[in-house]
């Protein structure tokens, strides 16, 4: 016995399981009808979709370490103390002080959640007058977790310090190569309606697309009532 329903198909990505005209509507975000089987086998239209619903894989979840120093003490440190976050990071000593950083942050965590900072490198660029910063982070295993951060800067007005992340992402229509590029200020995260492959040279380019305004933001999370830069 099968039990009908209703679904908007936005995320089903098995190709050739669905045919043409409902792979159609899945685009268009329409509705189509679905069912499922006593073994919990889904039916689109009708039709076997190669799915159950008793064996959808686990989320991954982003290693803590990686993502507590890539997405919260990253950019709080940036965005909190922009100059001394600029002197430290531009000098002859940036390797050694972003390592300890990391270190520091795993310090705080069990033993089991703590990693080696394999893969995290820095290097700096003056693009336009401004001081690039690009972090780029042990390969990231799960979505929210980084492939670089790009902190941009300017010496003579630190305040107007950005903090832009490339985030692993899941595959979709629009996040078709896998990756989110975001930014963090005092009020939370911006999204950019951006198409990124993991690649620190587009990445750079696409940064410099956003300080000129020619890209938009796709979504913002307000951090503020969970406890950013609200004291």
């Amino acid at each position: 016995m099968k039990k009908s329903f209703l679904v908007v198909f936005l995320f089903l990505s098995s190709p050739g399981i669905i045919h043409a005209e409902i792979e159609e509507k899945r685009k268009m975000g329409e509705m189509v009808e679905g069912s499922v089987d006593d073994s919990g086998n889904i039916f689109v239209e009708g039709n076997p979709s190669g799915l159950n619903i008793n064996e959808a894989p686990p989320r991954k979840e982003p290693r803590t370490h990686h993502f507590k120093f890539g997405k919260l003490m990253l950019p709080l440190v940036a965005l909190s103390q922009p100059e001394m976050f600029l002197r430290t990071f531009t000098d002859d000593r940036a390797e050694g002080a972003l390592r300890n950083f990391w270190n520091n942050v795993g310090a705080e965590l069990p033993k089991d959640e703590q990693m080696r900072p394999e893969g995290l490198s820095l290097s700096n660029k003056i693009i336009d007058g401004l001081d690039y910063i690009i972090i780029s982070f042990p390969v990231p295993e799960a979505p929210n977790e980084l492939f670089f951060t790009v902190i941009v800067g300017d010496k003579n007005n630190p305040d107007t310090l950005r903090v832009f992340g490339l985030e692993n992402a899941l595959k979709n229509e629009a996040y078709k190569y896998g990756t989110i590029l975001v930014e963090w200020d005092k009020k939370g995260r911006y999204t950019y309606k951006a198409q990124l492959e993991v690649s620190e040279e587009q990445l750079i380019d696409t940064v410099g697309e956003v300080l000129k305004k020619k890209i938009e933001v796709r979504t913002f999370t307000d951090m503020r009532p969970y406890g950013w830069f609200s004291g």
